[in-house]
C-alpha cells in the first residue's frame, strides 16, 4: 500500500512538473511573432528586437528560450521569426522599414524608430558553447544600456 501511494505521488509530481514545462514552452512558442504579423504600433518606446529564422526556431528552441531569459527587464522586446522559404512582401517591407542587415541578430529599436543592431549570431566562433555565447550576449547588452542605447 505504501509503495502504491508513493507511486501515485512520484506520478502526480512528474505531471505537474512536465505540464509546467509544457506550459512554459507553449507561452514562449506563442509569444513569437511572424514577420508578417509585426506591427510597429507601440509609438515612443524603445525595445530590443530578437531576429531569427523561422527554420531556426525548432533547433535552437532553448538556445533562444535562454536568450530571452537574459534580456534586460527594464526594456521591453519582441521575437520575431522570419520565413525566407516563400517570397513575401511582408519580409522585406519589415526587414526595409527597420534596416535589420542581419538574420539572426538581437537590434535595439529608439523611439525614433531608428534601430542599431547590438548582436549578430552569425559572428559567434563555432568552437563556443551556448553558456560562453549567453555570457557574450549579456555583456553586450550590458555595454549597450551603460552607453544609453541609441541616441
Amino acid at each position: 500500500m505504501k509503495l502504491l501511494l508513493l507511486v501515485l505521488l512520484l506520478a502526480i509530481i512528474s505531471y505537474i512538473y512536465f505540464f509546467r514545462t509544457l506550459k512554459k514552452d507553449l507561452y514562449f512558442m506563442n509569444s513569437i511573432q511572424k514577420s508578417t504579423e509585426y506591427m510597429d504600433g507601440s509609438v515612443d518606446v524603445e525595445k530590443y528586437i530578437i531576429c531569427i529564422e523561422k527554420s531556426m526556431i525548432i533547433d535552437d528552441f532553448y538556445f533562444y528560450k535562454d536568450v530571452v531569459k537574459i534580456m534586460p527587464k527594464n526594456i521591453p522586446y519582441k521575437l520575431i521569426s522570419f520565413d525566407f522559404s516563400k517570397e513575401d512582401d511582408a519580409n522585406f517591407n519589415l526587414i526595409d522599414r527597420l534596416k535589420l542587415k542581419n538574420i539572426p541578430s538581437i537590434y535595439f529599436v529608439n523611439k525614433q524608430k531608428k534601430s542599431k543592431e547590438i548582436f549578430n549570431f552569425n559572428d559567434l566562433e563555432d568552437s563556443l558553447n551556448s553558456r560562453e555565447v549567453l555570457k557574450i550576449i549579456k555583456g553586450v547588452l550590458y555595454n549597450n544600456e551603460s552607453q544609453g542605447n541609441l541616441k
